[in-house]
């Protein structure tokens, strides 16, 4: 009978600190031990022990409750939630046994602590952290089994994967029954949870013990619970109001370190936008070959040519700086051009793909506020009945030569827009990325100077232009004097088709979405793309697969993964594919006069190796959502930092490596990507219910 009441107690007290555990708390997102085990030492400095000592004593607490709660703000730190749990360790001979002390045999065993970060400050956390130890104290004997039944988890799911050890040396003080602990863990003495702390409380100072999957985790625990404590003793000194978001627990060097991965302050030179870059290309050498649609080849003189009498023929309708033009074509030699004129005229341009329903076409439309549609009078039957209000401009024919030949020469500065591509939207509405000529003119640039394009080179333009990889597609060979080869209708999904293009025409440079990639590799004849020096991806993660299948069959290709969301102009951190024994492709560190910045839920900066949401910052951000200031408001957020920047939030959740690169994770939200097509499910929800 009395086993059974205490085994009744245990199960009450357990159930009621356990009951509505989530998930287990996972370190660095592990739950599982990985071999081998690493650990780090570390002696704390006498100045701050001193302080744990005053402290506990102002607060009529014993230390270990400290390093009880410093451990829990550092798991939350490390794992990326306020509701921690974790094991610690009880030396099982409790006072109230008479005999206990005289027992031969180990007693020791582990049991969980739960607390609960959110909201509260350091000093009703503390008090939490005195009360959930003491209650420990009742049921120390308690097997853990039965801890793990009571929290709810599925039986095969380890209740915590992190272990603190506190033992009171023989030369500390006060220490309370049942907390003696055991010896600290050595490397020899192997932990069996991924994470574990011990802390030997030797009287007058403290020594940390790390152990982990390696060593450099080992001694970032050893550094973050060092700074907790630090953070901590300051905080209750000051009266412990400072919630557990506002302390500081990342060491100094490690903030230092994650500021200069994520910013890149590469600057360009004020210059010219991108469509005069073209047109000084032009004038050098107007008999290169800049443009092949089929059987169609257009030297860069007739291109500038053609482009200019369009864009005079534009600005007498009254197109200018910040008008929007619609663009509804297909994949031709007309499509650049009209591209080129509405950038001359100083106007941005609206990409409105024939395939997309009729519907999306005409929100679209509606949205933009386009007063003027450019498209192909063979299109008429596809397309939605447009507004009476907006003009459409037929480019069946050239436009005639009393338009104008000259460069036209509007007033443009790098905050104008330059394009506005849809996105699909969360809310059930597409929306538009407002992007700046400044934004394209800066990553156009630093991809020139990572890539270095030639005017040998031949790029294949494939990406439907409703997609942003298309806009470096289009205008970074004809900056630089390259060949642009444009593929043909459904060329650019038959693998065997696309080799062939390659071939014909000595593609250097293109792009893949990596699904498409993967079936490149796996059906094209990989022998007829010779001419292949580089190779980029983006618009989904890149499969390492796929990259270990260019390294064999395309050896003499550079493979670049790019990233980068449409609220950016295309892409905003990059890196160059190698083998480095990773099962998982970065992608990489920020572009020219970008940041990236991996952030908890407070907008804190996540420790590296730690899970976040990515936020953007720098040049490349485009203006944000046209005619949606509260959607824009949202998502374009103030900076923490005190910068005067802003940040766009992407969804997007990442982690820093130790190497200082990026490594993309999934999404925070319900945003899928399929074949790199972005899609919001709330999106398809909306219609869904529309069609009920």
């Amino acid at each position: 009978d009395v086993y059974k009441r205490q085994l009744q107690g245990h199960q009450a007290f357990f159930s009621e600190l356990l009951g509505d555990v989530d998930q287990p708390t996972a370190p660095f997102g592990l739950l599982t031990l990985q071999e081998p085990v690493a650990e780090h030492r570390l002696a704390l400095d006498a100045g701050l022990a001193r302080a744990l000592h005053g402290c506990a004593r102002g607060r009529q607490v014993n230390p270990a409750t400290l390093f009880h709660l410093a451990w829990a703000l550092v798991l939350a730190r490390v794992s990326g939630t306020q509701d921690v749990v974790f094991g610690t360790v009880l030396f099982g001979r409790m006072q109230a046994a008479q005999d206990m002390g005289r027992a031969v045999g180990m007693f020791i065993n582990t049991l969980p602590v739960r607390l609960r970060l959110g909201g509260a400050d350091l000093d009703g956390l503390l008090r939490q952290t005195r009360d959930c130890l003491a209650g420990l104290l009742a049921h120390e004997h308690a097997p853990l089994s039965l801890a793990l039944k009571c929290s709810g988890l599925p039986g095969t799911t380890p209740l915590f994967s992190s272990l603190l050890n506190y033992r009171y040396g023989q030369g500390g003080d006060g220490a309370p029954a049942g907390w003696e602990g055991i010896s600290v863990l050595s490397a020899r003495e192997r932990t069996t949870y991924p994470v574990a702390m011990s802390v030997n409380d030797q009287g007058g100072g403290f020594t940390l013990a790390a152990q982990a999957a390696d060593a450099d985790h080992a001694r970032r625990l050893c550094l973050y619970l060092e700074q907790a404590l630090q953070a901590m003793v300051q905080a209750l000194a000051e009266g412990g109001r400072t919630r557990a978001c506002g302390l500081d627990l990342l060491p100094p060097q490690e903030l230092l370190q994650l500021q200069r991965w994520s910013t890149n302050t590469r600057r360009f030179d004020e210059g010219p936008p991108v469509h005069r870059m073209f047109e000084a290309r032009a004038a050098q050498a107007p008999e290169a070959i800049a443009l092949v649609c089929a059987d169609q080849v257009l030297c860069y003189g007739e291109l500038n040519h053609r482009a200019n009498r369009l864009a005079h023929a534009l600005m007498a309708r009254g197109v200018g700086p910040e008008s929007r033009v619609g663009i509804a074509m297909e994949r031709s030699i007309g499509m650049v051009v009209a591209l080129l004129a509405v950038l001359k005229a100083g106007a941005a341009y609206v990409p409105l793909d024939p395939d997309y329903p009729a519907e999306r076409l005409r929100y679209m439309v509606d949205d933009s506020g386009i007063a003027l549609l450019l498209t192909h009078g063979h299109l008429g039957a596809r397309m939605p009945q447009w507004p009476e209000a907006v003009q459409v401009m037929e480019l069946d024919e050239p436009a005639p030569e009393e338009a104008g030949s000259a460069n036209p020469d509007p007033a443009l500065s790098a905050e104008n827009l330059v394009y506005v591509i849809y996105t699909s939207g969360s809310t059930g509405r597409p929306k538009g990325a407002a992007n700046r000529h400044g934004s394209l003119r800066n990553r156009l640039l630093w991809m020139q100077q990572a890539y270095g394009l030639q005017p040998s080179d031949v790029v294949l333009q494939k990406t439907p232009f409703g997609f942003d990889v298309s806009v470096w597609e289009f205008f970074w060979p004809l900056m630089h004097g390259a060949r642009l080869v444009l593929a043909g209708p459904g060329e650019h999904r038959d693998p065997e088709r696309l080799a062939e293009l390659i071939e014909r025409h000595g593609v250097t440079t293109l792009h893949f979405v990596p699904s498409m990639l993967q079936a490149f590799l796996q059906h094209a004849d990989l022998a007829r793309c010779a001419s292949l020096q580089r190779i980029f991806c983006s618009g989904e993660a890149l499969p390492a697969e796929a990259q270990a299948g260019v390294f064999a069959g395309l050896p003499q290709a550079g493979l670049f993964n790019l990233y980068g969301p449409t609220e950016a102009a295309i892409d905003v951190t990059h890196w160059s594919c190698r083998d480095d024994g990773r099962s998982q492709v970065p992608i990489g560190r920020p572009i020219s006069q970008t940041g990236a910045h991996v952030l908890d839920a407070d907008l804190g900066p996540a420790p590296v190796g730690v899970a976040g949401e990515l936020y953007l910052s720098g040049a490349n951000l485009a203006r944000g959502y046209l005619h949606r200031p509260a959607l824009s408001a949202e998502r374009f957020v103030a900076s923490p930092f005190g910068d005067g920047e802003r940040l766009y939030r992407t969804g997007d959740l990442v982690r820093w490596r130790v190497d200082g690169e990026l490594e993309y994770l999934g999404r925070i939200d319900q945003q899928v990507k399929i074949r790199g097509l972005r899609i919001e499910l709330g999106e398809v929800e909306a219609l869904s219910l529309i069609h009920i």
